[in-house]
């Protein structure tokens, strides 16, 4: 079950949604490129075994074909392939320095294109050249970080993918390298530290602690994760709440069905025969079964659970109240759902604000911002999303102006003051980015990235012993922040010092102010239809009804059971607490031993019939059984594993394969071991329904 199992329940299929925000694009530059390659080894033969790193070509031909690639090279500097294949072709004759050169040409002419990068690392990957995959991996940084075309988190994605077939493979530590670098791309990527923190699990590693807080640090710091999180939790909670309803509602009808129909028998007038009376409360029991299933069907449940109230124990009739409770609340759940689905939308504001926190600069991200802030010029979290993209698209005069304007709204705001400070560093303006620093952490002194950013700064100026100090310090306040940061540092001014983005909790807030678009619900509004407002006053009524006659009948036993067959039944239908069924069947003989045995027998009879239908109810829904037997509690919990286990196997496709052997397994097995798992949880709730009977029959 853990290898299949739970942990992929926190994540639905749209944790891709922020890697698909420029997922297509990244794609169609890598198709790009890949045709460009096919159309480069098409021009020479011996040009596509250079590029593809093939062994067996002689020495001789590689002498015979450079000229032709440098002629070609020098006439089409847009196509790296051609340099890359001469690269290689002065390799393979020795000429060390000469195909360094080359290789390091090659990486300049596929600088801004992450497709060809994408594809060459592939090349380098081949060729064992590590130095200038890493390069090329390190040009991809660069590009995320300056320009949300390429969206870092469909980068992060990509190498994602990557490591799920390097385990497909059996190749756990290339898929371990794939995913470190997915992750400096998207360290809040909830599917590769997942998928990370399983493997270091498996295989024993010293880092799996570290790899679980890097897990909780990208739900806690990441809206787009919190977000699918919460969207998935409310799934997972709205069917299981659904599959223990039923089942509980199973048992506790079928339990008290008799006593319903007796009590619906007595309300029938006398001078009818008994047995049409019984007939007849049957008929008048599935009236509105009929009625309502035509009309309203989910109002059945708030009816069946008013007719379950007054014969049900205590504790049966918490979880009626629960189930009602839940059911009044239907209307808002629903609104609540509507909101929580507005992020999926990429042109909401809660979206976008994520967006723009994630990426670099995008000039379609920015235009959205802008036509936002024409209908709301004083929308803090918008000026500061556009001030924050502006800067990182180099635009420094309109992020300084954003800044200003954000800080003049919110002065005591420590993330405007470190992020113009950022903006100050990026022009060579030390002294006042050191002010604007300074300020930032009198502000929040418990925030790592100021003093991080002052170390910095000191660092540029040669001042040493100071940027130590306030490294230093910033390794005591955010010592993984600080850590994350350093491992993918750069050159360019983004990847210098840390930027502050707009938390998640500030998120919430909008969302949860925002007006839902819309009243349709597609998880809590696909199970109650398209009326929860009268399903929301018909559970009203009836739990008030139900209350108010529980109080009005406190302390009166309306109904006893037979100790014979276990029947529910009025004082009228019982003599010496046998119910007019048994008492029938036992005046055929006045022998007391021959009443005793017909006793017996009509007991164990009853006994195989209860055992029938619980068994018969726990095949049908695990849990359901239990309540039947009056095992509340473990009812409950058995469904409650049951739906948990069916949400996993039955409606996997539902939610992201996030486990490393989920994915990696073959189909057959991963059917086989699911259909295992469900088998289990059949075999146990059947031999734990067998087991209520045998203590109740003691």
């Amino acid at each position: 079950m853990l290898r299949y199992g739970f942990p992929t329940l926190l994540v639905l299929l749209l944790s891709a949604h922020a890697a698909q925000a420029n997922g297509d694009l990244l794609l169609r530059q890598f198709l790009r490129a890949d045709a460009l390659m096919e159309e480069t080894n098409r021009i020479h033969p011996l040009f596509a075994g250079l590029i593809l790193g093939e062994t067996e070509i002689a020495a001789e031909n590689i002498s015979t074909v450079i000229p032709i690639l440098e002629v070609f090279t020098d006439s089409t500097p847009s196509n790296p392939f051609l340099c890359l294949a001469l690269a290689n072709a002065c390799r393979r004759l020795g000429q060390e320095d000469v195909s360094e050169s080359l290789f390091v040409l090659t990486n300049k002419r596929a600088a801004n294109d992450a497709g060809l990068l994408l594809v060459l690392a592939s090349r380098y990957e081949n060729l064992n050249l590590t130095k200038h995959e890493e390069a090329v991996y390190d040009a991809l940084l660069d590009l995320s970080m300056s320009s949300a075309y390429l969206s870092r988190p469909a980068l992060g994605y990509y190498f994602y993918r990557r490591a799920v077939e390097k385990l497909k493979e059996g190749e756990r530590s290339e898929a371990l390298r794939e995913l470190e670098r997915a992750l400096e791309f998207d360290p809040y990527s909830l599917s590769a530290n997942l998928l990370a923190t399983g493997l270091d699990i498996r295989m024993l590693r010293g880092k799996a602690v570290g790899q679980m807080l890097a897990l909780y640090r990208a739900v806690r710091e990441s809206f787009f994760a919190q977000h699918l999180v919460v969207l998935n939790g409310s799934r997972v909670a709205a069917i299981c709440l659904m599959i223990v309803a039923v089942a509980f509602l199973l048992g506790i009808t079928f339990r008290n069905l008799p006593s319903i129909q007796h009590r619906t028998f007595e309300f029938l007038p006398s001078r009818l025969r008994h047995a049409h009376r019984g007939t007849l409360a049957w008929a008048i029991m599935g009236i509105p079964l009929i009625w309502l299933w035509s009309m309203f069907p989910l109002i059945i449940i708030p009816v069946y659970l008013f007719g379950a109230w007054l014969p049900a124990l205590r504790r049966e009739r918490f979880f009626i109240f629960v189930f009602f409770v839940y059911l009044i609340l239907v209307p808002f759940l629903m609104k609540s759902e509507s909101k929580l689905l507005q992020p999926l939308d990429p042109h909401h504001e809660v979206s976008i604000m994520a967006r723009a926190q994630e990426s670099g600069y995008e000039p379609s991200l920015a235009a959205e911002i802008k036509s936002h802030l024409e209908k709301d010029s004083r929308d803090f979290n918008m000026i500061f999303s556009l001030g924050l993209l502006q800067k990182r698209g180099g635009n420094f005069k309109e992020a300084i102006s954003l800044f200003s304007v954000a800080s003049g709204m919110k002065p005591r705001s420590s993330a405007v003051r470190n992020n113009l400070g950022n903006t100050y560093f990026a022009l060579g303006d030390y002294d006042r980015a050191m002010e604007e620093y300074t300020t930032a952490a009198e502000l929040d002194p418990g925030s790592a990235a100021p003093r991080y950013n002052m170390a910095q700064t000191y660092s540029k100026r040669l001042m040493l012993p100071e940027a130590s100090q306030e490294l230093n310090r910033a390794l005591k306040l955010d010592y993984a922040l600080v850590r994350r940061f350093r491992r993918i540092a750069g050159d360019t001014y983004n990847r210098q010092v840390i930027d502050i983005a707009i938390p998640p909790s500030q998120m919430w807030r909008v969302l949860f102010r925002s007006k839902p678009q819309g009243n349709d619900s597609a998880i809590v509004g696909s199970l109650f239809g398209a009326y929860p407002t009268l399903l929301s006053i018909t559970a009203a009524g009836l739990l008030f009804l139900s209350i108010l006659v529980g109080i009005l009948l406190r302390g009166v036993s309306l109904y006893t059971t037979c100790i014979v067959c276990g029947v529910q039944a009025c004082h009228k239908c019982l003599e010496n607490e046998i119910c007019s069924k048994c008492t029938k069947k036992m005046v055929v003989t006045d022998s007391t031993s021959m009443r005793e045995r017909l006793e017996t027998k009509l007991r164990e009879r009853a006994y195989k019939f209860r055992a029938i239908k619980s068994l018969v109810l726990t095949a049908v829904l695990p849990g359901a059984g239990h309540v039947f037997l009056g095992s509340t509690w473990k009812g409950v919990m058995y469904s409650l594993v049951y739906s948990i286990a069916l949400i996993n196997i039955a409606f996997r496709g539902l939610f992201i394969k996030l486990s490393p052997f989920s994915e990696a397994a073959a189909g057959f097995t991963q059917g086989l071991v699911a259909s295992g798992a469900m088998v289990v949880i059949y075999v146990f709730c059947i031999r734990s329904t067998t087991r209520t009977l045998t203590m109740e029959e003691m």
